[in-house]
């Protein structure tokens, strides 16, 4: 059964076989009709649905309209009640679907008048209460607060309510609807929750992060890092625009325009000045997105100062580098020089001192010996030839390179036959006899390479020291 009570003086019971009018009808007629003028001043939704109940409950003695009524309420996801002005807000008619939406039977809120005010979640009571102080005050007010389930869980509820009042101003009651908004609230939640996500990572975010409008260049938010970056406070830096922080704005305009277009992606070098005018150069990651009709801009602004320093001072680390390798490629070259010189000089000396040796001091020693026929004296020519021959044998060994790994006497040997001596004089130079004379000859031709060969040997050897 639905119940109405207006101001008082009459009530309407409604059921769907009957409609009982106890009262004057036309004095209640002319009631309803009061509140459904001043309904029309209202928002659209659901407080037009109340004046057509109202509007139909005027016509309560015609069946149809309350089984249309009756249908509407039953089936509309929000719950219309009307109230008490003030005291405890007790409720004087609800609809059924009430128990629909909150597991409430109807007969529960007219048996317990201060069913709404007790269901109301404690944390949320206090703010609804003083809540009705601006429907006091505006006769409407809307307000959303958990309300106790007959689950025993909380859901959340949207709340529209006005005051009714008679001809003279007086309030009557009050007409209301509730919608149950417990998942748009999880949603809302959730994406609470996912905002304040993003928010940290924008606020904790170690690069500059800045959003500004494409079309006018006008900052819209910017992180802390970024306000710490440019120097500026947020209510300075909002007030800004792009172009104020641009140190070349020519080509911050051209790359707008190409972000817009799709045509980068990202900016590698770009030079910003900060409040106080220094310029730094600085890398931008931008991203276009479209917000109420708007094309924003995110950029992502890093400070590459301390990378632009670090290259600068590699570049001019290897141009030095440069430079010395340069140099010491030079000097390299005239040590080589030097060090072939002094190899050359060296090697002439060694030469000049054994052909000294062998011109101005050998063939007289091989008179000595052959004059003198003391044998003291013959001892001491030996110790004297064998001393020379030891003195001589580092730069004979050298030379050897020359004759393919001749023995030091084999190259003295060599060196005369190259001088055009014949035997009988290197016997006498040499102090040796013809057979080792014959033997040198020989072995020299062998490891020449030219033992079997009729190549004349004083020839080759000249030819080799060409």
């Amino acid at each position: 059964m639905l119940r109405l009570n207006s101001s008082g003086d009459s009530e309407v019971y409604l059921t769907p076989e009957r409609c009982h009018n106890v009262t004057d009808k036309k004095r209640t007629k002319a009631q309803l009709i009061n509140k459904s003028d001043e309904s029309k001043r209202q928002r659209t939704g659901l407080k037009r649905l109340s004046w057509q109940a109202a509007e139909v409950l005027t016509e309560s003695e015609d069946f149809k309209k309350m089984k249309r009524l009756e249908l509407l309420l039953n089936n509309n996801p929000a719950v219309i009640y009307t109230c008490k002005y003030g005291g405890n807000w007790a409720a004087t008619f609800i609809s059924e679907n009430v128990k629909r939406v909150f597991g409430f039977e109807v007969s529960e809120f007219a048996e317990n008048p201060g069913m709404w005010v007790n269901g109301i979640h404690p944390d949320d009571k206090k703010s609804v209460i003083a809540g009705l102080d601006n429907l006091m005050k505006n006769d409407y007010h809307s307000h959303e607060y958990r309300f106790l389930h007959k689950d025993g869980v909380y859901r959340w509820v949207h709340d529209e309510i006005k005051v009714l009042r008679d001809k003279d101003g007086h309030p009557v009651e009050c007409v209301g609807y509730w919608t149950d908004i417990t998942e748009r609230r999880k949603v809302e939640q959730k994406l609470q929750e996912r905002e304040d996500i993003y928010r940290q990572l924008f606020a904790n975010e170690l690069d500059a992060i800045v959003i500004y409008n494409a079309d006018t260049y006008q900052f819209m938010e910017a992180n802390q890092t970024a306000l710490n970056l440019y120097g500026y406070t947020r209510e300075q830096f909002l007030n800004l625009k792009l172009t104020d922080i641009s140190a070349e704005i020519e080509k911050t305009v051209e790359s707008v325009a190409e972000i817009c277009d799709g045509n980068i992606a990202s900016i590698p070098l770009r030079w910003h000045r900060k409040k106080d005018g220094t310029k730094f150069p600085v890398e931008i990651s931008p991203g276009l997105f479209i917000s109420e009709n708007h094309r924003l801009v995110c950029g992502i602004i890093r400070d590459i100062t301390a990378r632009k320093r670090a290259e600068e001072a590699l570049i001019e680390s290897e141009r030095n580098l440069n430079i010395r390798a340069r140099e010491l490629e030079e000097i390299n070259t005239a040590l080589k020089v030097l060090l072939a010189q002094r190899e050359k000089d060296k090697t002439e000396m060694e030469e000049n001192i054994l052909s000294n040796l062998k011109h101005l001091v050998l063939p007289y020693l091989a008179k000595l010996r052959k004059n003198n026929g003391r044998s003291e004296d013959l001892a001491n020519l030996n110790i004297l030839e064998s001393n020379l021959e030891e003195i001589i044998s580092p730069f004979a060994v050298k030379l050897s390179s020359k004759y393919l790994g001749l023995t030091p006497k084999e190259i003295l040997v060599a060196d005369l036959i190259k001088d055009g001596k014949q035997d009988k004089d290197i016997m006498e130079i040499l102090n040796i006899s013809p057979t080792t004379v014959k033997s040198h000859r020989q072995n020299i031709r062998k490891k020449l390479g030219i033992y079997s060969k009729k190549a004349n040997l004083k020839t080759h050897l000249a030819s080799m020291t060409k």
